[in-house]
C-alpha cells in the first residue's frame, strides 16, 4: 500500500485498484479503501472525491461511508461551529474549543442550531455544561 505513495501519477489507479481487488469482505475492503482514499487524496490533493471515485471505478461505493471522509468531514463541522460560535460569542477560550471538538457530529449539529440562540459566552458555557458529559 505504501508504494502507492511513490509510483507515478500515471499507475496510481492500477496499483491502488490491484490493492482493493485483494480484499476478501466488505469490512476489509472498506478498511483498505479507507488508507488507499487517504493516500491518493494526499498524493493528488487537487481531485475531488467524485475523481477519485471514477479513477478506482468506484460507482456502488459511497466514499462518504469511509472512516477518512467522516473524520473530515467532522472537523469541517468543528471548525464551522467554532467560526460561528466566534462570530455570535466572541473569543472561545481552550476549554470551550476543546469540548466542542470532543463532540459527536450530532453534538455539533445540536449546538450548531443552538447557538442561534445564544446572546454570548455564557450562554455557550451553559449549553456544554448541559450537553456535554465531562
Amino acid at each position: 500500500m505504501l508504494r502507492l505513495l511513490v509510483v507515478p501519477d500515471a499507475v496510481v489507479a492500477a496499483d491502488a485498484k490491484a490493492i482493493l481487488a485483494t480484499a476478501d469482505s466488505q469490512a476489509e475492503f472498506l478498511r483498505v479503501l479507507d488508507l488507499v482514499e487517504a493516500i491518493l487524496i494526499s498524493k493528488l490533493p487537487s481531485l475531488s472525491i467524485e475523481e477519485i471515485k471514477a479513477m478506482l471505478d468506484l460507482q456502488d461505493v459511497s466514499l462518504s461511508e469511509t472512516q477518512f471522509f467522516k473524520e473530515v468531514f467532522q472537523q469541517g463541522e468543528e471548525n464551522l461551529i467554532l467560526r460561528q460560535i466566534g462570530r455570535r460569542c466572541g473569543e472561545i477560550p481552550i476549554e470551550q474549543q476543546t469540548q466542542i471538538r470532543s463532540l459527536s457530529i450530532a453534538q455539533l449539529e445540536n449546538l450548531g442550531e443552538a447557538l442561534l440562540d445564544f446572546g454570548g459566552m455564557a450562554d455557550l458555557v451553559e449549553w456544554l455544561r448541559v450537553n456535554v458529559d465531562v
